[in-house]
């Protein structure tokens, strides 16, 4: 629990202290936060962790087709998330979006079902964009 940073709010000045010193018995990292940083926060731990935990069941489901397990990615899942820990993981994005790759690109969503294709263009073509708009 030292490490998981706790994120507090009081109705006043007074309540805030105290609240602060009851979570740094618990957290080395006590921030506040109010209601609307709070939600915004939360949509951001959406994106990094039930989306990213979605991608992983796709990944997991598409190599099950070919009676491979997810872990055969483990090495590349783990690089990956040390090098998106270690700056900007924007800095660290690859791959054929990032490339501009639009053949490799157009391949990989015509072996998806429809859905999965739609998804993959539409996140392809979110990344190219990002990219691009950073290196102007």
């Amino acid at each position: 629990m030292r490490r998981v940073p706790l994120f507090i709010e009081g109705a006043d000045d007074k309540v805030t202290s105290t609240l602060k010193e009851m979570a740094s018995l618990i957290s080395n990292s006590v921030y506040y936060a109010d209601s609307s940083l709070r939600a915004r926060m939360h949509v951001a731990a959406v994106w990094a962790c039930n989306f990213t935990n979605y991608m992983f069941t796709v990944a997991d489901d598409l190599l099950r087709r070919d009676d491979l397990d997810l872990s055969v990615l483990y090495p590349l899942l783990e690089e990956t998330f040390r090098k998106a820990m270690q700056g900007s993981p924007a800095d660290k994005q690859t791959g054929p979006a990032v490339r501009g790759d639009n053949e490799i690109v157009a391949r990989h969503a015509s072996t998806l079902p429809r859905e999965l294709s739609e998804l993959y263009l539409s996140l392809s073509k979110a990344i190219h964009d990002r990219h691009t708009q950073n290196q102007s």
